[in-house]
């Protein structure tokens, strides 16, 4: 008992913790909302800019240069001498890398440069456990979210229609961001799909399998230990047919039970695969205390996605 006892403390103790990181993101991203809708409040007095917001145009607006650089880092940089401020962007970068980029160097330019500067009073107010540092990073990666696509356009889509790679690729398309940012935004809107990233590290064609590395969004979803996969799945088909590949399976899916629906499509040279997993409304979830809570039972919770941190496998 004392043992279930202390995993029940340490559970409620981790609940906590989670909930005041979600709480000081939640403060940070309102922060972030009302910044950019002060910004665009300028904007639309001295240049149009509308949607999708151009990060360049906004920058030019506040008189900011912008430099492409030959840097090999993947991010971008703001420097100021004086009143002057520039806006470095690797120029090896896609576009939507390059917008993302400048959009974030724009929120550091924001808390830094905003006349009777509230922000970084109200980031000093909601850092808890971070450092300012570490929230202004937060700050700005939120505030580029919602500028380069706002939560506003993206709610009614996915309420008014079912979304499939081809909206997705719209979507992209329309708003000029990456594939993983906009793969980001919509799971924070919508529990109901999950975006699983397969990268090819080899194939082996005798035994009809090929070798991925394995990301996912949301973070922690269900990271399968499992390299392999078979051809005959429908990221192994994307990869080795090079077309987009629509199905629906039954297999296990990490601590995922039930059908879903899969669609796969290739990334670059035939060396990523790019899965949209819609879940259907009879999945369950399982999820297990982990080994020495003294708590052995095994829960099911229909249609909660706030668990998907427990997965940790796949199976093809």
């Amino acid at each position: 008992m004392a043992t279930t006892s202390s995993a029940v403390a340490d559970s409620t103790s981790i609940m906590d913790t989670t909930s005041s990181e979600q709480s000081t993101r939640s403060a940070i991203r309102s922060l972030a909302r009302d910044v950019r809708n002060l910004v665009l409040r300028k904007c639309r007095r001295t240049l149009q800019v509308g949607k999708p917001y151009d990060p360049f145009k906004i920058a030019e607006v506040f008189g900011i240069e912008l430099k492409l650089c030959s840097s090999a880092n993947p991010c971008g940089r703001l420097y100021h001498r004086g009143p002057e401020w520039t806006i470095l962007v690797p120029a090896s970068m896609p576009l939507s890398r390059q917008r993302f980029a400048c959009a974030h160097e724009l929120g550091h330019f924001f808390v830094r440069s905003l006349e009777n500067n509230d922000i970084i009073h109200e980031l000093l107010r909601v850092k808890e456990k971070h450092d300012f540092r570490v929230a202004e990073e937060i700050f700005c990666d939120i505030f580029a979210e919602e500028l380069l696509l706002p939560a506003e356009d993206i709610g009614p889509h996915l309420r008014e229609n079912r979304l499939h790679l081809h909206g997705f690729r719209q979507l992209i398309a329309e708003y000029g961001c990456s594939l993983q940012t906009t793969a980001i935004r919509i799971t924070q809107f919508a529990h109901d799909y999950a975006f699983l990233f397969a990268t090819l590290e080899r194939q082996r064609s005798r035994k009809n399998v090929l070798i991925v590395r394995w990301t996912a969004t949301p973070p922690g979803t269900f990271l399968p230990k499992h390299k392999t996969i078979s051809f005959a799945s429908v990221i192994g088909k994307a990869f080795v047919s090079k077309q987009d590949i629509s199905e629906t399976e039954d297999k296990p899916l990490g601590s995922l039970r039930g059908s879903y629906y899969v669609e796969a499509m290739p990334v670059g040279r035939s060396v990523g695969a790019f899965a949209l997993i819609q879940l259907s409304s009879s999945y369950q979830l399982h999820f297990a205390f982990p080994p020495g809570w003294g708590l052995t039972s095994e829960r099911t919770h229909p249609r909660q996605l706030s668990f998907w941190d427990t997965m940790t496998s796949v199976n093809y």
